[in-house]
């Protein structure tokens, strides 16, 4: 399609809002992040000071079976973290395997699946958010295009309006060419932040290991997090390129 150049104050602004779009975003994932660990660290916390003694918390009491507490906070967790919202497919399957978990095993199974549901959850969240963001910057980007072709008689605006979209804009909209991953990688970081838990708690901890449990926990859970985040991203980037040379 013939285009006339863009001035540089066009694209400055359209680089600055894309700039703004990009930091809403990370700030609104980066608080789930943040609320979904402070959730698990306040439990894990909890759970300290309901079974440590003076000495601290055994290997012993960490093998011991789940009690009704185990299974309150659990569920009080998932309860604090879901809000009244309805789950989506992926997430009633990891729901019901983390219950089980909590339900069947030791109190070390119970923080575990805690951990599970709670960053299961989050992930649910993320997608949400991801989904509105994505769809925010496609509608944006028309408008964009839309402006420039209002003010050059040379620009032929791509024919996206009152037509199909392509599959490549459209499947990252509605999320089903990056859901699967999100949820694998989801699956992938329950599994690293688990073995972190489980490795301190096998052989007891004292007030001191527990906070660098804590810090160790934060250290995995924000690697993960940002890489998620840095793929997404990547995968719009190509899809709204799809839509620029759209004719």
């Amino acid at each position: 399609m013939a285009k006339t150049i863009v001035t540089d104050q066009q694209e400055g602004q359209r680089i600055s809002q894309l700039l703004s779009s990009d930091k809403r975003f990370k700030g609104q994932t980066d608080n789930l992040y943040y609320q979904a660990l402070k959730l698990i660290s306040d439990n894990i916390r909890a759970f300290y000071a309901r079974y440590a003694s003076s000495k601290g918390l055994t290997a012993d009491v960490v093998r011991e079976r789940v009690t009704h507490w185990d299974l309150d906070q659990f569920m009080h967790a998932i309860d604090l973290l879901m809000n009244g919202d309805q789950s989506s497919a992926d997430l009633k399957k990891r729901l019901k395997l983390t219950k089980y978990q909590a339900a069947g095993g030791d109190h070390a199974d119970a923080v575990a699946a805690l951990i599970g549901a709670t960053i299961a959850v989050t992930t649910e969240k993320v997608h949400k958010t991801s989904r509105q963001h994505l769809a925010n910057d496609y509608v944006s980007e028309q408008k964009y295009q839309q402006a420039i072709a209002s003010k050059h008689l040379t620009w032929t605006l791509p024919r996206t309006q009152n037509a199909q979209i392509t599959p490549a804009i459209g499947h990252a909209v509605d999320g089903s060419d990056w859901s699967d991953r999100l949820w694998v990688r989801s699956d992938d970081m329950v599994a690293d932040i688990q073995k972190v838990v489980r490795d301190s708690l096998s052989g007891g901890l004292d007030q001191d290991q527990l906070e660098k449990l804590h810090i160790l926990a934060l250290q995995v859970w924000y690697q993960r997090a940002f890489k998620q985040l840095v793929r997404l991203k990547c995968g719009w980037s190509t899809a709204l390129f799809e839509l620029n040379r759209h004719d």
